[in-house]
């Protein structure tokens, strides 16, 4: 019954192999497994075992890493291959036939969405080298900026010290100029003082008849004021005999006006007698005419009053006046001598201002227009060092703005380069356990192609096409391997190119030629400040001079105000001052 029994089974499994067979949709979608060299007895049971393991629910992938879950699914399909591997086709119902196939095709359709997903990460590479390419495209332009700025950079420090030089020649020809003008003005000083003190001997006995001429001036003006004040006080002493009069003239007009009030009063005492009688119209008129004519006469009463107030105060005047003018004869007879004092000192300052001043308004003349041109030339080397400054200035905000670009841009491809490595590993790994994956289905498809190739001719087809997939992945991968080394190698060639060696330099190789070029573009800055600073000191120094020849202009102009001869002894004095000043160190800076 038994061998029946198996008899039965391997042809139903032959039957069902050979309908599947006749059957495309089921021989072209899945791949057989080979078969053990077992026994009956152990194929039941190895049957039994799988039917078991079916039964069983799998468990819970909760695995975050995807490695980790690949190698998860990978322990899954390697067991149920392990079981697929323990089964007998010949021994196997149609149904579990079919299921297989089910199965299989599944694993099928899931090997080509692996194949998609290595396609998408391949292209995934693809896009992240070309990131990597672009990003170091942008840091050769970066370089090739920083080339240029610091080549032109180092062409204008050049053409600042060529302008340096040739303004201190400049400065060398000025500073001889002015000790030669130095030199002239000494020796004119001391022409000067020669002609200045032959000029005092002149003025000295020219003074000596000019003070006797002033001595006979003034007594004949003294001659004068004693005239002048006796006729003065002739008029004075005839004023008061005219008051005198005048008022003799008031008292008798005063005696007549009060014969005439009397009369009036008798008048108006007949008046109103006559009024009594009857002639009231008229003694109205008469009095209103005689009170206009009272009020007349007492209008002239006041102003002969007031007359002879202000002849008595006018007296008062005179006297006064007469005190005073006697007063002033003997200030001016006091100040007189004072004066003639300050007439021969004015005299003899004037000639000695009058010969200065034509020798030094010519000399005056000279200096000013050196002035002009020396501030001129003074003002041009300011504007230059101005200029220059602003330039170096420009520069060394350019080169610290390019410095902190160049660092920024350092550390972000440094940044760029760590990433593309860790991209570069996990790709790596990706693509290793892309191989292993494909090395594994390799060996399933070949095991299963050796024990099925004489007996499934269906299933044989479908062994090679899925060969020759596996064979066209492979060939993908291991051109997307090459491809990715010599984008690798280029890149590495590229950074060697870069820095100029064979070999890759560091981050901090970078740092410290930064730090190099900025020394190096310190040490050639650093020449230029000094020098500014010389050009300075040297303004400074010449202002200084310029400041004492406006100094000696002044004086030359203030000699025409000088309440006081100039001696000897001042003059050298003054000229040992002056060149004491000259001698002393500038401290002012421009």
């Amino acid at each position: 019954m038994d061998s029946l029994i198996e008899d039965q089974s391997c042809s139903s499994a032959a039957a069902a192999v050979s309908s599947s067979g006749n059957e495309p949709t089921t021989s072209t979608h899945f791949l057989l497994r080979p078969t053990s060299s077992s026994s009956p007895s152990e194929v039941g049971s190895s049957q039994e075992g799988s039917r078991h393991r079916r039964k069983q629910a799998p468990r819970p992938v909760t695995i975050t890493d995807p490695l980790k879950k690949k190698k998860k699914i990978e322990e899954e399909e390697e067991e149920e291959s392990e079981e697929e591997e323990e089964m007998d086709f010949s021994n196997m119902r149609v149904s579990e036939i079919d299921a297989y196939a089910a199965r299989f095709n599944e694993q099928r359709k899931k090997m080509v969405l692996n194949g998609r997903k290595m396609k998408e990460e391949i292209q995934q590479i693809k896009e992240d080298l070309q990131e990597e390419r672009r990003k170091y495209e942008m840091v050769l332009a970066v370089n090739k900026v920083r080339k240029n700025i610091t080549d032109t950079a180092k062409v204008m420090l050049e053409q600042a010290e060529v302008e340096l030089q040739e303004e201190s020649a400049q400065r060398e020809s000025v500073m001889a100029m002015r000790n030669q003008e130095k030199e002239n003005f000494k020796n004119k000083e001391k022409d000067m003082k020669k002609a200045f003190e032959q000029a005092l001997e002149e003025e000295k006995t020219k003074m000596a008849g000019d003070l006797e001429g002033e001595k006979m001036k003034l007594k004949d003006l003294e001659k004068m004021m004693k005239e002048e004040w006796d006729e003065e006080k002739k008029k004075l002493d005839d004023l008061e005999k005219k008051k005198r009069d005048e008022i003799k003239v008031l008292e008798e007009k005063k005696k007549n006006l009060d014969v005439l009030e009397k009369k009036m009063n008798d008048e108006r005492e007949e008046e109103k007698k006559k009024l009594e009688e009857g002639l009231q119209a008229k003694q109205k008129k008469e009095l209103e005419a005689e009170k206009e004519k009272r009020e007349v006469v007492e209008l002239e009463l006041s102003g002969l009053k007031a007359a002879k107030e202000n002849l008595h105060k006018q007296l008062e005047e005179l006297q006064e006046n007469r005190k005073g003018l006697q007063e002033a004869l003997d200030n001016e007879r006091s100040t007189s001598s004072k004066r003639m004092k300050d007439l021969e000192a004015a005299l003899e300052q004037l000639t000695i201002a009058e010969a200065a001043n034509e020798k030094l308004s010519g000399e005056a003349a000279e200096t000013a227009n050196a002035l002009e041109d020396k501030n001129k030339e003074l003002d041009l080397a300011n504007n230059k060092n101005k200029e220059l400054a602003r330039e170096i200035f420009q520069v060394r905000e350019e080169m610290r703005i390019q410095n902190g670009n160049h660092q920024v841009a350092v550390n972000t491809h440094n940044r760029d380069l760590l990433e593309a490595q860790k991209t570069i590993a996990s790709q790596t790994e990706l693509v290793n356990e892309l191989q292993r994956q494909l090395e594994a289905a390799n060996k399933k498809f070949e095991t299963a192609r050796e024990v099925h190739q004489l007996s499934l001719g269906p299933i044989q087809e479908e062994l090679i096409n899925a060969r020759t997939a596996n064979n066209r992945l492979e060939e993908q991968l291991q051109k997307t391997r090459e491809a990715y080394a010599q984008k690798e190698a280029a890149h590495l060639l590229k950074m060697q190119k870069k820095n100029g060696d064979n070999q890759e330099e560091s981050p901090t190789e970078n740092a410290k030629k930064l730090e190099n070029e900025n020394k190096h573009l310190k040490n050639c800055v650093e020449p230029v400040e000094r020098r500014n600073k010389e050009l300075e000191e040297e303004n400074g120094r010449l202002k200084k001079i310029n400041e004492d020849l406006e100094g000696e202009l002044e004086r030359s102009k203030a000699l025409n105000q000088l309440p006081a001869p100039i001696g000897n002894e001042e003059i050298s004095r003054q000229g040992e001052d002056d060149d004491e000043d000259e001698q002393r160190p500038s401290s002012s800076a421009v």
